[in-house]
């Protein structure tokens, strides 16, 4: 490791053991969250998705536009047995949606936003470690 490298530490034992995506950003202006060129990374739910996500996360649903993976949405928990989703921007004219909880399981649901990294210029490498 040298000084430009960027050393990130999962110390969340629920997520430490899950595979990790990391996936190059694509939005226009009014994404109050991420701007286009952030890398996101991503926590890929297998199972037991409704374990890793509460109201106010951002969530990757996996995508059918031809030239994206996936879409980005923040959480809204309307009532005990249903949340909304929100997209993080105008692009692409996405519209919010509605889940019941017990359909989360077998949504398009294919993971969680952990963090994004935004000034990523004269960094080597990004490296990821479990709890030590």
């Amino acid at each position: 490791m040298d000084e430009n490298d960027l050393l990130i530490h999962i110390t969340d034992p629920n997520y430490s053991k899950l595979e990790l995506e990391y996936s190059p950003i694509t939005t226009i202006s009014d994404n109050p969250y991420m701007k286009s060129g952030d890398i996101a990374c991503i926590a890929l739910l297998k199972k037991n998705k409704l374990n890793y996500i509460k109201d106010k996360d951002i969530v990757a649903f996996k995508s059918t536009d031809k030239h994206f993976l996936l879409h980005l949405y923040k959480v809204e928990e309307l009532s005990l047995v249903e949340y909304q989703f929100h997209p993080l921007s105008s692009f692409l004219d996405k519209k919010p949606f509605i889940l019941k909880k017990d359909e989360i399981e077998v949504s398009d649901l294919e993971g969680k936003v952990l963090y994004s990294v935004n000034i990523f210029n004269n960094l080597y490498s990004v490296e990821l470690r479990g709890k030590e």
